[in-house]
């Protein structure tokens, strides 16, 4: 309460334990009392949430005023960031699954619902859908930044202005835009987009009238006339793709500058099926690079299509306009994820469609489990990492073509023969598995001598989703060794990797180790037994059993120098000293 002896504005915080909102539905009210008109500047809502690290700290920011003094924090009905004072630094991590806003009355301008950011404001999600309903979402200041990592964007707003606003920094990463009704991003500060897709904007994912972009990695699909509006400013594409069937997709105006590296632009414009038909527009501003369809740079241009600088950043090498249009004839429209390809059509492009996420799957109904699965040119390989009817550590595969989005595959399971020491396959089951997108696999399994079968929802496995995955995080082998490899996944300055090898009773078997990331690691091995897929429960049991050193050779290589000794069933010892080469490479 604020009496009569109280002058000027006033800031309130709260601190509270989380158990205070007894569950995802909790809502918190707060009513502001005083016997004068409130001149509350800021109140913030701080929760300490001490029994789960997926919420760190959210913080509210509303005016409070005589007729509602009320402040309502809901902990995932709402995105709980509001204004941030200047130099204050505001951090929020999202679980997965969804959050959405409460759509206003039918009608209205909607300019109040933007929430004004004024310090520094990090929102972290695990590819979590935020529904905006009819809501904008926030406007960024000058001198302030915006953060938005792992999001699903989807808005219903229809006005004439856009859902984001920014006159400082903003930077979006792993983020898909989704079913947008208006302008997504109006841009006069400094915007980057790091691996980022739009799967159908109706509307332009960015105007810019000044300022600065740039997009890495990113994909541009969409029925909008426009998807990318520019008459200000600077603006740089790197491994973009961009593919639409509207006549005019891209506009710069003059006095702006847009400079592309690697990328592609994937027309069809109406009433041709040629690739070169479609339109690029500059209306008068400057398009580094070429070649092009048709002749380069100067006033009005009107470009078919631009294919600019290099097709391969490492090797600078052109790839000849009369090649890209063959490529694009026959190569297929949508990548594995459904997604409109561009770039990834072309021999030695990167993918710049959706990121299906390399390394490690998992049911989290069922730890101790999980797959790593990889897409490389259209066909999954699946390694499933899971236990035998024993309790140990077995290895199954399969693979298969991707044909929309689905692969039917036989489940393999593997022994070394004893004289030949060669690697022999026996069909033990079937799989049937589904990529739904980039966070989600649907995978059915049964096996052939119906002792088991069953269906899992797969998801990325994740332990340290905030710091992303390193470019180490992949499949290795030795080729010149066969039977064996590892899967590595380091996020941050944690590296865990799981062993596949052919232990002393000759079957292929798994084990695990984890240590600290970076290009020298040093992880500490485990052999474990658990619980098989259609076991009734038992304990886990992990032992120590060894050490493994990895040094990263380059984006492919790792030097591997290990040994493995456990006195688990078989038992045996395991060591060795090689160079393993990526099995899904980069590029």
């Amino acid at each position: 309460q604020w009496g009569d002896g109280d002058t000027g504005a006033q800031s309130l915080l709260i601190s509270l334990p989380d158990n205070l909102l007894v569950d995802d539905e909790g809502e918190l009210l707060l009513s502001l009392q005083s016997s004068l008109p409130l001149a509350v500047e800021q109140v913030r809502i701080r929760l300490l949430d001490n029994d789960s690290p997926s919420l760190r700290r959210g913080i509210v920011g509303e005016a409070a005023s005589e007729t509602d003094p009320s402040i309502r924090a809901q902990r995932l009905g709402e995105l709980l960031v509001g204004a941030a004072n200047l130099g204050t630094a505001v951090e929020l991590q999202l679980a997965s699954g969804e959050v959405r806003f409460a759509d206003t009355s039918p009608g209205a301008l909607l300019h109040e619902s933007l929430v004004p950011i004024a310090g520094d404001v990090r929102i972290r999600g695990a590819q979590t859908i935020v529904a905006l309903g009819q809501r904008r979402l926030a406007s960024v200041a000058t001198g302030a930044s915006l953060s938005l990592e792992g999001l699903v964007l989807s808005s219903g707003h229809g006005g004439a202005d856009a859902v984001l606003i920014n006159d400082g920094t903003l930077k979006l990463s792993d983020c898909q835009f989704r079913a947008f009704g208006s302008t997504a991003i109006r841009n006069a500060g400094a915007l980057l987009l790091q691996r980022c897709g739009s799967v159908d904007l109706g509307q332009p994912l960015v105007q810019q009238n000044a300022g600065s972009s740039n997009l890495a990695n990113v994909t541009l699909a969409g029925s909008a006339p426009t998807l990318w509006q520019q008459t200000g400013g600077e603006a740089e594409w790197t491994h973009v793709s961009l593919s639409s069937s509207a006549a005019e997709p891209v506009q710069v105006a003059a006095g702006a500058l847009l400079q592309l590296r690697d990328s592609l632009l994937s027309l069809n414009g109406p009433g041709s099926s040629d690739p070169c038909s479609g339109f690029y527009t500059s209306l008068g501003g400057n398009v580094l690079g070429g070649p092009a369809c048709t002749a380069g740079n100067g006033v009005d241009l009107r470009l078919s299509q631009a294919v600019v600088a290099s097709v391969d950043g490492d090797h600078a090498t052109l790839l000849p306009i009369e090649q890209v249009a063959s490529d694009m004839r026959s190569c297929p429209q949508r990548d594995q994820l459904g997604v409109a390809r561009g770039a990834s059509c072309l021999p030695g492009a990167r993918d710049a469609g959706v990121a299906f996420p390399r390394g490690l799957w998992w049911d989290p109904q069922r730890p101790g489990h999980g797959q790593h699965i990889t897409i490389v040119q259209n066909i999954l390989f699946m390694l499933w990492y899971t236990y035998d009817a024993e309790g140990l550590p077995v290895t199954w595969t399969a693979q298969g073509p991707l044909v929309d989005g689905r692969v039917t595959a036989a489940l393999l399971q593997w022994r070394r023969e004893a004289v030949t020491e060669l690697p022999r396959a026996q069909q033990i089951g079937g799989i049937e598995l589904r990529v739904v997108d980039g966070t989600t696999i649907h995978l059915g399994w049964g096996l052939n001598d119906g002792s088991g079968s069953g269906f899992e929802v797969l998801e990325p496995f994740r332990f340290a989703p905030q710091a992303g995955q390193s470019l180490r995080t992949g499949l290795y082998a030795d080729n010149q060794d066969l039977g064996w490899g590892m899967t590595l996944q380091e996020e941050g300055n944690i590296a865990f990797a799981l062993l596949y090898y052919f232990a002393a009773d000759d079957r292929l078997r798994w084990a695990s180790a984890q240590g600290g990331g970076g290009i020298d690691q040093r992880l500490f091995a485990q052999a474990q037994t658990g619980i098989c897929l259609f076991c009734s429960d038992a304990a886990v049991n992990a032992q120590p059993s060894g050490e493994w050193r990895l040094q990263s050779l380059g984006p492919d290589q790792l030097r591997f120098t290990g040994q493995l000794s456990t006195a688990v069933t078989p038992g045996g010892s395991w060591i060795r000293q090689t160079v393993l080469e990526r099995f899904d490479p980069l590029d």
